[in-house]
């Protein structure tokens, strides 16, 4: 017999699980958007991001960790739900 915690098995309902995640079609448009601004300015995080897609099919996109924008952008971040983190 295998021991398994309660909420464990697969498509149980643990708080993680049951968590509603929203979508956000604007905030991730807003940021592919400075991605591209950043990476037509950048030749060699544009060949890193070409190499991305081409041998390993992934977007830079989703390997973005954070950015960091130019306080002009501040407005429009918070219009797509950023934080100042101070």
């Amino acid at each position: 017999m295998i021991a398994s915690s309660k909420g464990t098995e697969p498509g149980s309902n643990t708080h993680a699980d049951s968590f509603d995640w929203p979508l956000a079609f604007t905030a991730e448009q807003y940021l592919r958007q400075q991605i591209d601004r950043f990476l037509a300015q950048n030749q060699v995080a544009r060949d890193l991001a070409q190499r991305m897609q081409q041998q390993t099919a992934t977007d830079f996109f989703e390997w973005v960790d954070h950015l960091v924008l130019d306080a002009r952008e501040e407005e429009a971040g918070a219009r797509y739900g950023s934080r100042d983190p101070r």
